[in-house]
């Protein structure tokens, strides 16, 4: 399985597209002006057809006190197969139904 990890975001600094793949087989971390995600060594664990991926994410000061949702989606590398965007965190009061 490859490991790779990208960063995007609602108001994204270009506006335009993903910011570059990254190794997450190693500590690392992807940042633009919206916020930074991070990652420890071992950030994705597969168990049977299962796959966890933990991520820390770091909004910067213009988002602070603000509700916020948190999207995410899953594709290939090849862009051929995608998941869409799901909602999968919130900050503030606001809720995922």
């Amino acid at each position: 399985m490859s490991s790779r990890g990208f960063q995007s975001a609602t108001g994204r600094d270009a506006g335009t597209s993903l910011l570059p793949g990254a190794n997450l087989a190693a500590s690392g971390a992807l940042a633009n002006t919206q916020c930074t995600v991070s990652w420890g060594g071992a950030p994705v664990v597969v168990a049977g057809s299962s796959l966890s991926l933990t991520l820390n994410i770091a909004l910067a000061a213009q988002w602070s006190g603000l509700d916020l949702v948190t999207y995410a989606a899953v594709r290939d590398k090849n862009e051929g197969n995608s998941t869409g965007w799901h909602a999968v965190g919130t900050q503030g009061s606001v809720s995922i139904r």
